[in-house]
C-alpha cells in the first residue's frame, strides 16, 4: 500500500553548519533503543514503544510517603478550572463558592486540589465540582474524575477525553519548566500555527494538539531540542510562513529572557522518547514529569520522589547539548533560512 503522506522534503545538509562557531555534532552514533522511525521521525503505527519502569528502591528502604499522581494532576486540573471560571455568566467566586455549591467544606476542596488525602468528597460530587468550573463535555469530566481511581499510585497513563487540557492545565500551574524534544518543538512552545500545521502534515485528529500548553508568565522555561526538531520543518513541507512564526515565537521568549534553548546533535540524542517535560513546583509543591507519547495521543506521569528514569534523562539530554550561545545562533541561522524568497520559494 502506497503511503499517501508527502515525501520528504531535503533540508539544509546540516542546520548546524549553517551557524558559524558551532562546533559540531561530531559524537559516535548511538542505537536507537525503539527501533526505526518512519520518514516523519515518528515510530511506526505499529511499533510499541515499552513504557517506563518504576526505579527499584534499595533493600530495606521504605517507599518515600507521597500522594498518588492521579490525584495530583486531578488537583492540578482543578486549580487551573478554578482559576478560569472567574467570568462568564455563571462565575467560580473562589474554594468557598464552589464548596457551597456541592455541599463541601472549603477544607475539603483546598485538600482535593492539593492531592491531599481526607477530603471526604465522594465521586457524584467530584463530577458536579467539575461541571459547576466549567467543563461541559461528560466523557471529559468522567476521564478526570478517574484519575483518583489509578490503579499505580507512582505512574499515571493518561489517554481519556480532555487529555491535553489536563496536561495544560499541570503545565499552567509549574514554578520552572526543562523540556526535552526529539522531532518537534514541546508542546509549552506550539503557535496555534505550528500545532495545525502538525496536525495537517501528519493526518491526525485536532484534539490531540489543543489546547496549548502555556507556561506561566515570568516561569523559566529550558527547552533541550533535538537536532531533528529544526530538520523536520523541512522534512514535512510546513508553510515558509507558520515555519517563520514558530521560530520567532521561540526566539523572543529567548530574548525576553525566560527561555533557555540548548540544541543537541542528531546522533547524541539520550533517549527515544518523543518528548518529555519537568514541571518543578506545580500548584507550588509537586515535581511532576510527563512524557508525551510519539503519536500524541496521550501522557504518562510520574512524580518525584519515584519519578522513575526521567531525571537521568533529561540531566543526559542538558549535558550533551550545544551551549545556549551556540544553540542560538543555530536557531537564527534556521530562520535565515525559512524566510521565503520574493519568487515564493525558500
Amino acid at each position: 500500500m502506497t503511503d499517501p503522506r508527502p515525501a520528504r522534503v531535503p533540508g539544509p545538509r546540516s542546520l548546524r553548519a549553517l551557524a558559524e562557531g558551532c562546533d559540531a555534532h561530531a559524537r559516535p552514533a548511538a542505537p536507537d533503543p525503539y527501533g526505526p522511525r518512519d520518514a516523519y521521525g515518528l515510530f511506526g503505527p505499529h511499533t510499541t514503544r515499552p513504557r517506563p519502569e518504576p526505579s527499584p528502591l534499595p533493600p530495606g528502604r521504605p517507599a518515600p510517603a507521597q500522594p498518588p499522581v492521579g490525584a495530583v494532576v486531578f488537583g492540578l486540573a482543578l486549580q487551573s478550572l478554578r482559576r478560569g471560571s472567574v467570568s462568564g455568566a455563571n462565575p467560580v467566586r473562589g474554594r468557598a463558592d464552589a464548596a457551597r455549591s456541592i455541599g463541601a467544606g472549603t477544607r475539603a476542596i483546598t485538600r482535593l486540589e492539593g492531592a491531599l488525602g481526607g477530603h471526604g468528597i465522594g465521586p457524584d460530587a467530584r463530577h458536579a465540582l467539575l461541571a459547576r468550573y466549567g467543563m461541559t463535555d461528560p466523557e471529559t469530566r468522567d476521564a478526570t474524575a478517574r484519575l483518583l481511581h489509578a490503579p499505580d499510585p507512582a505512574a499515571l497513563h493518561d489517554s481519556g477525553a480532555g487529555w491535553p487540557q489536563r496536561l495544560a492545565a499541570c503545565v499552567g500551574r509549574a514554578g520552572r519548566v526543562r523540556t526535552y524534544a526529539l522531532t518537534v518543538f514541546p508542546r509549552v512552545l506550539w503557535t496555534a500555527g505550528y500545532a495545525h500545521a502538525l496536525c495537517t502534515a501528519h493526518r491526525m485528529p485536532p484534539g490531540r494538539f489543543t489546547p496549548p500548553a502555556r507556561v506561566p508568565e515570568g516561569v523559566p522555561i529550558t527547552a533541550l531540542l533535538d537536532e531533528m526538531v529544526l530538520c523536520h520543518l523541512w522534512n514535512v513541507d510546513l508553510d515558509p510562513a507558520v515555519t517563520a512564526a514558530q521560530l520567532d515565537h521561540v526566539l523572543g521568549l529567548v530574548a525576553g529572557g525566560t527561555l533557555t534553548v540548548r540544541v543537541i546533535g542528531m546522533h547524541a540524542q539520550p533517549t527515544g522518547a518523543a518528548m518529555i517535560t519537568e514541571l518543578a513546583r506545580a500548584g507550588g509543591r509537586h515535581h511532576l514529569f510527563a512524557e508525551e507519547y510519539d503519536d500524541f495521543s496521550g501522557v504518562h506521569y510520574r512524580t518525584a520522589p519515584s519519578p522513575g528514569p526521567y531525571p537521568g534523562l533529561l540531566d543526559t539530554a542538558e549535558s550533551r547539548a550545544m551551549s545556549p550561545t551556540d544553540s542560538l545562533a543555530v536557531l537564527k541561522a534556521a530562520r535565515r533560512h525559512a524566510t521565503p524568497s520574493p519568487s515564493g520559494g525558500r
